[in-house]
């Protein structure tokens, strides 16, 4: 007897930190889950994979044992995913998972990588607007909700904040 279908490997690993937004996530099985086909016959095969929070995204069997989602924009950044495999998945001789399958993996979180006016630089203008880009794109919300600017007295500046992808533009 074979014993169990097993998970091999996944990409990313369980457990691993900072993964890139734009990671493709790849499940590797110890021996053929599917049967050789075509890309067209794909919507026949078993589609295992779920995630918690969701993905959105394509899955394909890249070959017979080895399952590729692609997610149909990048991952939002600071967030851990938790990744499930059915446990009545099983092998094209029919052994099944020993269990359902799990793993976790988190995104890098969205980092500065410049603001203009620059604060080393010149006094700014009062009426400058104020832009902050970040090395992906960040949620517009979250981001509205983490930018306040302080007048020298500490209170807020009141003003208008807008997201455009990895861009907040704060006008006062």
């Amino acid at each position: 007897t074979q014993g169990n279908l097993e998970v091999g490997q996944t990409i990313p690993a369980s457990g691993a930190q900072e993964i890139d937004p734009a990671t493709v996530i790849t499940v590797l099985f110890n021996r053929p889950v599917v049967p050789l086909t075509t890309l067209s016959e794909q919507s026949n095969l078993p589609q295992p994979l779920s995630f918690d929070p969701p993905i959105d995204g394509q899955a394909e069997w890249l070959n017979t044992s080895v399952l590729v989602l692609r997610p149909s924009r990048p991952l939002p950044g600071g967030t851990t995913y938790t990744g499930h495999l059915s446990a009545d998945l099983k092998d094209t001789d029919g052994n099944p998972l020993a269990e359902a399958y799990t793993w976790s993996f988190s995104t890098a979180a969205p980092k500065v990588i410049s603001v203009s006016p620059d604060p080393q630089g010149p006094p700014a203008r009062v009426d400058a607007a104020i832009s902050v880009q970040f090395n992906q794109d960040v949620d517009a919300a979250t981001a509205r909700k983490a930018f306040q600017l302080l007048d020298a007295g500490g209170a807020a500046v009141q003003g208008e904040t807008s997201v455009v992808s990895d861009t907040l533009t704060f006008t006062p």
